[in-house]
């Protein structure tokens, strides 16, 4: 049987998917919904709900309800329970007969409108009216509120579509007065906004410029330090090519004043050769009258006259080499000691280079560090624009406070205005149903009274109409009896407390 029905869902009705199952697909009632809607009983399947939910599931159920009534199918809160919790046989029972249903009324009703067959499976299908039956419309309207709350109470969370059924027209109010708020801000902080946006353009404009400026300084500056590193390489340039200079014009000067001390000594040799061979033949002194007459004792004195003139003129070559050496001696300890501080300057400067270098690494940061130091100290530049914009924050904040305290007071005074209105109205009103109590009271007395007068007035003439009776059964006027009554007292009485 399950075959046979699957066969006919799937083959012949074809749903909006494969069903392989009589049990958990057809729990959320949906599947049901739409096998109505293609045999045409089941129009308003745009309410029903895809979704595996309590309150889809019920939403969906109770659309169903008045439909499998129409079709003289029983189906009750029981029944669609077990159908959400997937009960194969019960499923399969209700598709049985909703089967057997539309076989009915494809036999006996009237076509009025077609479906288009899948295909393969031969033209387009006649499709018949929704049954006819009599209507019942406060006991349907019972019944389903019956199913509906029975199936809640059975079905964990499904009070929630009735919580919300009951809560939408609030929702709408609350909707409907946020809305009326938000158009009540709109309409009052229009100029406000107004003027919010074009101070804020302003703003933007300003900062914009202040952009551009700082783009063009910052690019001056990279200019300029560029410029300064260019000569600073010039200057090292010059530097090293000066220094290389005095470098070749002290050497060029050391040579010389070797050469010249070695040609110097050289002259002097030559000259002491010179005076040592003038010795043995001594020339005539000019302008001495030195005359030895072939004295050997004079020619003796001569020559050792010449001896000391040679021991002074070696003395005098002595002291000038003595004196030079010395000032060579003199000039290579400078020379000497020159180099040995510019090597301890220049270790020195190793060693600060050393120190620094290791410091740099060190302490070497990061480009996210050096580009936050960067903006710091963009940042820090522009302190009167921070103070600035710190101001108009402040400003913004006490305009933004007293439109809230405004717009708090004025919901206040629109509440207690709308407070007063409906006062006012419960006064009236109440005022009104005083005044009606009060007219229906006096009416009420008035037609009270009119009444028992009324009363007594219609027991006194019956009283009247008795006592005539009486009297002329009695034949009072025969006696001409003028100041007794015929009557005696104890049938007065009885009539008395007749009528009285």
């Amino acid at each position: 049987m399950a075959d046979l029905l699957l066969g006919w869902v799937n083959d012949e009705i074809g749903l909006h998917k494969h069903v392989s199952n009589l049990g958990p697909a057809w729990s959320t009632g949906y599947l049901i919904g739409e096998l109505l809607n293609k045999h045409n009983q089941q129009s308003n399947l745009g309410s029903f709900q895809r979704k595996d939910t309590p309150d889809a599931k019920i939403n969906n159920f109770c659309l169903l309800e008045p439909t499998i009534r129409r079709l003289n199918i029983k189906f009750d809160s029981k029944v669609a329970f077990a159908i959400m919790q997937g009960d194969t046989g019960q499923t399969s029972k209700l598709l049985y007969q909703l089967k057997m249903a539309m076989d009915r009324l494809e036999k006996f009703s009237a076509p009025v409108s077609i479906r288009e067959a899948k295909p393969g499976m031969g033209t387009r299908k006649a499709l018949p009216n929704v049954p006819v039956r009599p209507s019942h419309s406060k006991v349907n309207e019972k019944n389903h509120e019956m199913f509906e709350k029975n199936l809640r109470i059975i079905l964990e969370g499904g009070n929630d579509v009735m919580t919300r059924k009951t809560l939408k027209r609030f929702k709408d109010e609350e909707e409907k007065q946020l809305r009326d708020l938000e158009q009540f801000k709109v309409d009052t902080n229009n100029a406000a906004v107004q003027k919010i946006l074009d101070i804020k353009a302003v703003r933007m404009n300003q900062k914009k410029e202040e952009a551009k400026r700082l783009s063009a300084q910052q690019q001056e500056t990279m200019e300029t330090w560029e410029n300064n590193q260019a000569k600073a390489r010039e200057r090292k340039n010059v530097k090293m090519r000066v220094t290389k200079k005095l470098q070749r014009m002290k050497e060029d000067t050391l040579s010389g004043m070797k050469l010249t001390d070695q040609h110097t000594v050289v002259d002097q040799i030559r000259d002491f050769e010179v005076r040592l061979s003038k010795l043995d033949n001594p020339p005539p002194v000019s302008g001495a009258s030195r005359t030895t007459n072939n004295d050997p004792n004079a020619a003796v004195s001569d020559k050792r006259g010449m001896e000391r003139d040679v021991a002074n003129q070696m003395k005098s070559i002595t002291d000038r080499k003595k004196l030079a050496t010395e000032k060579s001696i003199a000039r290579e300890k400078r020379k000497r000691r020159f180099l040995k501080s510019q090597e301890e300057a220049e270790i020195e400067g190793f060693h600060v280079l050393g120190v620094e270098m290791i410091k740099d690494q060190l302490t070497r940061k990061t480009v996210s560090e050096r580009k936050v130091e960067y903006d710091i100290s963009e940042i820090s530049k522009h302190k009167a624009m921070a103070v600035e914009n710190r101001t108009y924050r402040n400003l913004q904040y006490k305009q933004r406070a007293e439109v809230d305290s405004e717009e708090a007071l004025k919901r206040d005074n629109a509440f207690l205005e709308s407070g007063k209105v409906t006062m006012a109205a419960a006064i009236t009103a109440q005022e009104t149903r005083v005044a009606m109590a009060g007219e229906a009271s006096t009416s009420a007395t008035n037609k009270r009274t009119l009444l028992l007068v009324e009363d007594t007035v219609h027991t006194l003439v019956d009283l009247a109409l008795v006592c005539a009776g009486y009297r002329s059964y009695a034949k009072h006027y025969e006696y001409n009896i003028t100041d007794e009554d015929p009557a005696p007292l104890e049938v007065w009485s009885d009539m008395k407390r007749a009528y009285v």
